[in-house]
């Protein structure tokens, strides 16, 4: 990881746990209230976080709640026991954002830079003054 990415550290994040349901469209959430996971505290470390109980869902939404200069992050999603597949990478998972920074040449911060094999991360763009700051894992299998 360049200088350039030192800093950028999210240190807390919030999984939505938001799924579909298949027959009627409807969006559910499969906890009662949002779950806050740890984040890691550099830009090169990897923090494993599970979860109380299995969802079955279609999208997982990522929102950044507590960050160092700007949020970006990197994920992974994996599959339970019986798949053994890391389905948030392609071409089980697809990653898009709410917002992103503009590409420049030579720079990550693009929604498919978010994956945890990347030595990039995706980035929040700014404008107004705030972070829009959404993550999407889109789920194929």
């Amino acid at each position: 990881m360049d200088a350039y990415h030192w800093n950028y550290v999210t240190d807390n994040y919030n999984n939505a746990m938001v799924g579909s349901n298949e027959t009627q469209g409807e969006t559910v959430n499969n906890y009662e209230k949002p779950k806050v996971f740890e984040g890691n505290t550099d830009s090169f470390s990897v923090k494993h976080n599970y979860l109380d109980k299995p969802i079955m869902a279609r999208y997982i939404k990522f929102h950044t709640i507590q960050w160092n200069r700007h949020p970006s992050m990197r994920v992974e999603i994996m599959g339970c026991q019986l798949c053994k597949e890391p389905l948030g990478l392609p071409p089980y998972g697809k990653m898009s954002a709410s917002s992103s920074r503009k590409f420049q040449k030579g720079s990550s911060c693009q929604p498919e830079d978010g994956h945890i094999l990347s030595s990039k991360s995706w980035c929040s763009k700014k404008q107004n003054g705030e972070y829009y700051d959404l993550l999407h894992v889109v789920l194929f299998k």
